[in-house]
């Protein structure tokens, strides 16, 4: 999937990078735990006689394939840190349905079926290294999580000390912001309409 979709970003069809894409792009805690609700919820209508097992390969196939192709269409139009961010998504997306599958399975029984011991065992150490996998993406997706809310908050901030130092200013209003990140530096535009001109006093004050 991920080459198909390279591929179809390098055809000269001048794709833009829509917000859906990019919504994929950007990874946190709350994808993991929508994705291990979503493996739970799988493996529970496969053991479950009244759930169809057609809906779970529907469910998983929205959880893996559109953080695939986001990663193929981003690395296309040479965009690495989002191709990057959409597969860590899709990596988030695979470990998290496997260890929650893996679970629920365990705990249904499925593991006392062939009463073997060394597969038994073996089942245990796999269960175990998705759970290290699941806890090492859980923490750098945390970050992330922290990452985007300070960054909300910072952007808020922004924007209403902006409109506070307008006020002063008769008939000015806060048309735009945008926020540009620069080798670590928060570069703020602010578009500001009014019926006269500002002066530079007012320009600097605010």
């Amino acid at each position: 999937m991920l080459c198909i979709a390279f591929g179809i970003g390098k055809l000269p069809l001048e794709l833009q990078i829509t917000p859906e894409i990019l919504a994929r792009t950007k990874p946190n805690l709350l994808d993991l735990m929508i994705a291990l609700a979503g493996g739970a919820a799988g493996a529970y209508a496969t053991v479950s006689p009244r759930i169809s097992v057609g809906l779970v390969g529907v469910a998983i196939a929205t959880a893996l394939v559109p953080p695939l192709a986001s990663s193929g269409i981003c690395l296309a139009h040479g965009l690495v840190p989002q191709a990057t961010g959409a597969f860590v998504l899709f990596a988030t997306n695979l470990v998290a349905i496997q260890c929650a599958s893996s679970l629920v399975l365990y705990l249904a029984g499925f593991h006392e079926i062939t009463r073997h011991p060394v597969k038994e065992k073996n089942f245990v150490w796999r269960l175990v290294i998705d759970l290290a996998l699941l806890l090492g993406l859980g923490i750098f997706l945390y970050v992330q999580l922290r990452s985007t809310i300070d960054q909300e908050r910072f952007e808020r901030n922004i924007v209403a000390r902006l409109r506070a130092g307008l006020r002063p200013i008769p008939g000015a209003y806060l048309s735009e912001t945008r926020f540009v990140r620069d080798n670590r530096v928060q570069i703020v535009i602010a578009v500001v309409r009014v019926p006269n001109s500002i002066t530079p006093a007012q320009t600097a004050e605010l």
